[in-house]
C-alpha cells in the first residue's frame, strides 16, 4: 500500500467508515483482543480484532501489515472487498470459544500515526462460531440493559440516557429497539421530545393515576349526594 495511494482514497474511504458506523444495525463491543487474519492464498497475519458486532468486526493494524492485507489501498465499494478468513478467541465465563469465520473487507481507514482500521463482514462461519459470537455479545448486553431498566424507572429522553450509559446515540436506539421488542420499555411523545419509560414503571404510573382519578370521583360523588 503505497503513500500516494493510501492518501488518495483516505478521505473517500473515512467517509465510508463513518457512514457504515453510522448504520450499523448491532450494537458493538470493544474487545482490542488478539486475532489472525487468513488471505486467500494461506498467509497467516497477525492482527488487533478491535471490537465486535453480530454482524462484522473492526481489525486494527499498522501501516505495514495492512499493505500485506490490502496491497493496492485502493478505494473498497460496497459488496465488493476481499474476502479473508479471521480467527480469535472469546472469553466466555470460564472458558475460552473460538471464533473462525470467512469476512469480506468492507472498509479500511486510517486511525492514526501507524494504525489503519478494517470494517469486516461475516460470511461464513465455521464450527459453532456464530453460536459463540451470540453467546458472548448476549452476556456483555444484559448487565447493560439491566442497568438501563433501572435508569428508566422514570421517564427519559435519548439524550440522557445517551450520556448516562456513556453510549452513542445509535447505539442507545438500537438498544431500546430490542428491549421494546421484548416489552421493557414504552415510547411517548411529551411536546417536542421522545421519553422512554420502563413498562412495569409506566403500568404503575398509570394505576396509580387511575386510582386518583377513581378516588377524585368518589369524592366528587359524595359531595352530589349530600346536596
Amino acid at each position: 500500500m503505497t503513500d500516494t495511494v493510501r492518501k488518495a482514497g483516505s478521505t473517500q474511504q473515512g467517509k465510508h467508515q463513518e457512514v457504515y458506523e453510522a448504520h450499523r444495525k448491532y450494537p458493538r463491543l470493544i474487545l482490542d483482543l488478539p486475532g489472525t487474519l487468513v488471505k486467500l492464498n494461506e498467509e497467516i497475519i497477525k492482527v488487533i480484532i478491535h471490537d465486535l458486532s453480530i454482524d462484522g468486526v473492526q481489525m486494527r493494524c499498522d501501516h505495514q501489515t495492512a499493505g500485506i492485507i490490502y496491497p493496492s489501498g485502493k478505494f473498497i465499494k460496497p459488496g465488493k472487498g476481499p474476502l479473508v478468513q479471521i480467527k480469535f478467541n472469546l472469553p466466555v465465563e470460564e472458558e475460552t470459544r473460538k471464533v473462525d469465520a470467512t469476512c469480506q473487507i468492507f472498509y479500511i481507514s486510517g486511525i492514526g500515526d501507524n494504525q489503519i482500521a478494517f470494517g469486516l463482514q461475516f460470511r461464513k462461519f465455521k464450527g459453532n462460531s456464530g453460536a459463540n459470537i451470540d453467546h458472548y455479545i448476549m452476556q456483555k448486553i444484559e448487565p447493560v440493559e439491566d442497568r438501563m431498566r433501572s435508569y428508566l424507572e422514570t421517564p427519559r429522553s435519548l439524550q440522557e440516557i445517551s450520556e448516562f450509559m456513556h453510549m452513542e446515540v445509535n447505539e442507545v436506539t438500537e438498544m431500546l429497539d430490542r428491549m421494546k421488542i421484548q416489552g421493557d420499555v414504552v415510547s411517548y411523545q411529551d411536546g417536542s421530545i421522545w421519553r422512554n419509560l420502563r413498562l412495569s414503571a409506566a403500568l404503575t404510573e398509570i394505576f396509580d393515576t387511575l386510582n386518583r382519578l377513581d378516588k377524585r370521583l368518589s369524592e366528587i360523588e359524595i359531595r352530589l349526594n349530600r346536596k
